[in-house]
């Protein structure tokens, strides 16, 4: 059995549950457990337990939910990650995200609001929150 490696912003070898490869291209919902890159074009929505891995060639019109998210291609739409978002030089991406951690190279584009938060803020903040006036 091969087992299917990506690297890391960091340099560190990942191991890719689900791969996308360049010329596919998929409509709908993407729901998956583990890690998912996405070489070729995706449009609806992505829902990865795990992280997330656009890769150059990699196109997503679609709301993004992931742990962690690296862009080195083109993501148009919304994106929340309780962990870290990685902009790489040739990323693009135009919506608004809802992160924990933010990184972006020098050459990347955003174009959209900006949300930090740490996981633990969004539970506690809804646990606080006090209960609507009549």
């Amino acid at each position: 059995m091969v087992e299917s490696l990506s690297y890391s912003a960091e340099g560190m070898a990942v191991k890719l549950d689900t791969v996308i490869g360049q010329g596919a291209v998929v409509n709908g919902s993407i729901k998956t457990e583990g890690t998912l890159r996405v070489d070729g074009k995706v449009e609806g929505e992505i829902n990865v337990a795990g992280d997330l891995l656009i890769g150059e060639t990699g196109v997503a019109n679609a709301n993004i939910t992931a742990q962690n998210v690296t862009v080195a291609g083109m993501v148009k739409g919304n994106i929340t990650a309780n962990g870290k978002l990685d902009l790489l030089a040739t990323g693009k991406i135009y919506g608004d995200i809802s992160i924990g951690d933010l990184v972006v190279n020098q050459g990347a584009i955003l174009q959209g609001g900006v949300s930090m938060t740490t996981a633990g803020e969004n539970s506690k903040a809804k646990a606080k929150s006090p209960a609507p006036s009549k």
